[in-house]
């Protein structure tokens, strides 16, 4: 039996992965909710303040959030791997 040997996996300069959100930088406005295409970004508002949540199941990684937020807010990144 031969042992498989991993390496890494090519990928583009383009690639659109994970969704990075920066919570000093959010102002609250809760436009990303709208902006999302797939409806994967919402809000969840408790005693304790308001929580960020992005359903990574529905986000689509078209990247259309973090290009309505150039300050940071929200970034795209290239990390594929959405293995919780």
């Amino acid at each position: 039996m031969t042992a498989i040997q991993e390496k890494p996996a090519f990928l583009s300069a383009r690639l659109k992965g994970r969704i990075r959100f920066s919570a000093d930088l959010c102002e609250g406005c809760r436009q990303c909710e709208s902006t999302c295409p797939a409806g994967a970004i919402s809000f969840l508002k408790d005693e304790a303040g308001l929580h960020f949540m992005l359903w990574h199941d529905t986000c689509v990684l078209c990247g259309t959030c973090a290009e309505h937020y150039p300050a940071g807010e929200l970034q795209q990144t290239g990390e594929w791997n959405l293995v919780h």
